[in-house]
């Protein structure tokens, strides 16, 4: 065994959940072992050996652990909204008794973890606590105890009616979701997201409706999500929900489909269905749209004609394509409106803004479909005055520098080539380009990491910016420039941010020569003043094979940094192990 005075490996034999009367001799290591004891070597660390106690098998049974709480909305003025996870093993029911402060509060379904308690009474202390007892064995328990819930103003940021809706599987293990809320009195421009605990990303909240095309599944019969605004860590929300059984996903997919219309005939048309497919089931797809079931074809038939269907310049025709034996493994098209009475259509008239090109103009991209047209082009006006005209071959269009109105929406129209009544209208919100060629900075963001000495700190940085005049930017850490760095760093690691002295510490960001296009951050300093604490992590508990007296081996292992000069000691289950020595010999 090789380590440090820090990196210890023990062996402890004993079994679990037993209380054992241990000699006094044996809590203090410098007290001398006879022979039969102890057995001790020293390697830069030591190895210990306890004598051998029966315990009954049976001890090893019920545990409850890693108990997690996640505090949400206050519901009134003493009580808020509890979300409870823990995991557990050879529990003798199907249901766990909850307390809370110290009162019984109900009894709930391991399957139904994790729960969600919408008015958790407040214990009117600074902390609050809970206990949790397997239903039949009322030995097997856990305590959490944790910062109570500040309900105060509780009518401040809050964060509500969150809807997840779930999509197709996208692996056995995951899943589309589609994620909405309602927020009110927020801190930031950003909300921060978890998946069933694990820490995925931050978001805009204009991101709303927001898609997860890979949601991940938590293994158990539950998924939860929890939001938080990015400034305010106490306006959080957490959302629990069915899991999706994606037990059946074998990789099933149908993409690149693609419908095209025929020619009519006495105002009827067939319309050709074609697309690329892997890993689909034995009994072919179904064709459905409109309401309408067209049929069930065999993958080697593709493609494949049908119809004819009706060209009444009305239906906006869309086709599903589904497999039979995986309904989630789909594909979809719109093919829109088919006109077949021979007269001139403008239809599906879609625009997508881009960006300001000054404060009255902005990037427009312009399509649609068209039919029975009198030529090769087209003329565009924009907010009622003539813009150009264009081929038809040029769809999708990008005007450039498209006119704001002045007011709150514009709009446009498109007409065949001198056929003024073969037109199409489209009228949308405008772009917000006000100050658009000023430099700007903004959405300043920072991230603390861990202390990398007694007065410096890892920070990550990041923002938003347009119009900037180069590729760099300066920092200034506490009054102090720090340096320059290139915008396409971003997002910045400064791993010695170097702390002010005071409660708080922050940074300035200013367009590299450009003094006047700046953003200032200012947040709680990191502390780092206990780096040269004690600490035991690491800690590990390797269990052995039983012997023919049903005992057992378990060997620990940890890592103590700045430890004290007394030794340590060894507990669990009830009693205490013995007193050790770091150097003992």
């Amino acid at each position: 065994m090789s380590g440090s005075s820090s990196d210890l490996s023990k062996v402890v034999l004993y079994s679990a959940l037993s209380l054992i009367e241990v000699p006094q001799n044996m809590k203090n290591s410098n007290t001398p072992l006879s022979p039969g004891h102890f057995s001790l070597s020293l390697l830069l660390g030591f190895f210990l050996t306890l004598t051998m106690i029966s315990i009954p098998q049976s001890a090893k049974a019920c545990e409850i652990w890693d108990v997690v709480v996640e505090k949400g909305d206050c519901t009134s003025d003493t009580t808020y909204t509890l979300w409870i996870n823990f995991e557990y093993e050879d529990v003798q029911s199907d249901y766990f008794d909850l307390w809370a402060n110290g009162v019984f509060f109900g009894y709930y379904e391991y399957a139904d973890l994790p729960i969600t308690i919408p008015n958790f009474p407040k214990s009117g202390n600074n902390n609050d606590w809970i206990k949790i007892c397997d239903n039949d064995n009322p030995g097997c328990c856990r305590i959490k105890e944790f910062a109570s819930k500040e309900c105060g103003n509780f009518n401040d940021c809050s964060i509500t009616e969150v809807s997840v809706i779930k999509g197709d599987c996208t692996s056995e293990e995951s899943y589309t979701i589609t994620i909405n809320f309602e927020y009110q009195n927020v801190g930031s421009d950003y909300f921060d997201l978890w998946f069933n605990g694990v820490y995925d990303n931050q978001y805009l909240y204009t991101d709303l409706p927001l898609t997860i095309t890979d949601f991940p599944k938590s293994g158990n019969n539950n998924d939860w999500i929890k939001i938080c605004d990015h400034e305010l860590e106490d306006c959080c929300k957490v959302k629990e929900f069915d899991t999706k059984d994606c037990s059946n996903f074998n990789g099933c997919e149908i993409w690149d489909l693609i419908v095209e219309a025929h020619d009519c005939e006495d105002g009827k048309f067939l319309v050709d269905l074609d697309f690329n497919f892997a890993n689909v089931g034995n009994n072919g797809f179904t064709v459905q749209g409109n309401g309408v079931q067209y049929g069930t074809f065999n993958y080697n038939d593709l493609f494949i004609t049908f119809g004819p269907l009706e060209g009444d310049c009305e239906t906006d025709y869309e086709f599903v394509v589904k497999d039979v034996d995986n309904p989630d493994c789909k594909a979809e098209f719109v093919l829109g409106e088919v006109c077949c009475d021979g007269e001139c259509h403008l239809y599906d008239l879609v625009v997508e803004k881009g960006e300001c090109t000054s404060d009255s103009t902005y990037v427009l991209t312009i399509d649609f479909e068209y039919q029975n047209v009198n030529g090769a082009s087209f003329d565009l006006f924009a907010n009622g005055s003539f813009f150009g005209y264009y081929q038809y071959a040029q769809l999708p269009l990008t005007i450039t520098n498209f006119p704001k109105s002045g007011g709150n929406n514009d709009w446009i129209k498109v007409c065949d080539n001198d056929n003024e009544g073969c037109c199409a209208i489209k009228e949308f919100d405008t772009k917000e380009c006000g100050g658009n060629g000023d430099c700007e900075i903004w959405d300043l963001v920072v991230d603390k990491g861990e202390c990398t000495s007694d007065s410096t700190y890892t920070l990550l940085i990041n923002f938003n910016y347009q119009n900037v005049n180069g590729a760099s930017f300066d920092l200034f850490a506490n009054g102090s420039f720090f340096g320059y760095y290139q915008y396409a760093q971003l997002p910045l690691t400064i791993t010695n941010f170097p702390k002010s002295g005071g409660n708080n510490d922050w940074i300035k960001v200013c367009d590299n020569d450009n003094e006047g296009c700046c953003a200032v951050k200012e947040f709680d300093t990191k502390d780092c003043g206990n780096n040269d604490d004690c600490s035991i992590k690491e800690l590990e508990a390797n269990v052995g094979d039983c012997n023919e007296d049903d005992l057992f081996y378990v060997t620990i292992n940890f890592i103590a940094m700045n430890p004290g000069s007394q030794g340590f000691s060894i507990l669990g289950n009830g009693m205490n192990y013995g007193s050790f020595s770091y150097d003992s010999s």
